[in-house]
């Protein structure tokens, strides 16, 4: 493409490109509700395909688009009581970001977790004791997991779910050290479960095992499909390509400007976007090549 830009429209939350075109949410504007609309970019004019109408029922539940997916949040028994309502059971309803129809619901035990979201899982991340706990009830190899642990009341769990029609794919748990340091982000690609923590570290975990693989020094900007890539960027510009099986790295890559996100081709090459608007298409099989010598 030429990097010019084609259209320009008000704040929105959330986008979901398909087919040439993208699908937005728009918040919620002088007492307007919000509303979800697709884009052309050869047109200025947005399609409107639904509005997301206030539930008088659930005051304290909230909607937000999460790529193909519109992800509603609310307290399974609402009350006008807020402390009430959060604290309480939290059910997770997914939808259809092109209608809004409903796909299926999850029951959270108590509160409301973080929510990432990578276009096959969904992972749920929950901290402090009550509601680790709560989510604990029904799984049995969850408690044990937890009664193992010294340090049970500081740990953090994330959940992870199928997110076609949400089956629960594992739980990973997190020894934080009693608190030491926090889980800010998670990413799950494949078998791998890429969590950043605040020392600007990456852990990494075995979904199946749930057991840690090992952790490395800066964040994950993205991984391949079967998580057995990872970028991993540990100062600003400098950035290392590993391999998630040995924890090794097998590139090494140094941007004139810091890297704004990435992204692993359909060919396997990875694509790097830096923050002055450039691209690069890098060969990662090259550079595995090179790695092992042949």
């Amino acid at each position: 493409g030429t990097g010019e830009r084609t259209l320009l429209t008000t704040g929105f939350e959330g986008a979901f490109f398909e087919n040439g075109q993208f699908i937005t949410k728009f918040p919620s504007r002088d007492s307007k509700p919000s509303w979800v609309a697709r884009f052309d970019p050869a047109s200025a004019e947005p399609a409107r395909l639904y509005e997301l109408l206030e539930d008088p029922e659930h005051p304290h539940g909230h909607s937000f688009q999460a790529g193909d997916l519109m992800i509603e949040l609310r307290p399974e028994k609402d009350s006008k009581d807020k402390w009430s309502a959060v604290l309480g059971p939290f059910v997770m309803e997914v939808h259809d970001v092109h209608n809004g129809n409903p796909r299926w619901q999850y029951l959270l035990q108590n509160g409301k977790p973080g929510v990432f979201y990578n276009g096959r899982v969904i992972a749920l991340s929950l901290s402090g004791w009550v509601s680790i706990q709560a989510a604990a009830k029904d799984d049995p190899v969850l408690r044990r997991k937890l009664n193992s642990m010294d340090a049970r009341h500081s740990v953090f769990l994330l959940q992870v779910l199928d997110a076609n029609d949400g089956k629960h794919l594992g739980n990973v748990v997190v020894d934080t050290g009693k608190g030491t340091y926090l889980i800010t982000s998670a990413y799950v690609l494949g078998d791998s479960v890429f969590l950043g923590d605040s020392t600007s570290r990456t852990l990494i975990y075995s979904l199946q095992s749930g057991e840690q693989k090992g952790k490395l020094l800066g964040h994950v900007v993205t991984a391949s499909a079967n998580g057995k890539l990872a970028l991993i960027e540990s100062e600003d510009k400098i950035a290392d390509l590993y391999d998630t099986t040995t924890l090794q790295p097998i590139a090494h890559f140094v941007f004139p400007d810091s890297i704004a996100g990435a992204t692993f081709l359909a060919n396997g090459n990875l694509m790097v976007l830096t923050a002055n608007q450039s691209v690069y298409q890098l060969d990662t099989a090259g550079a595995r090549a090179a790695s092992t010598g042949n």
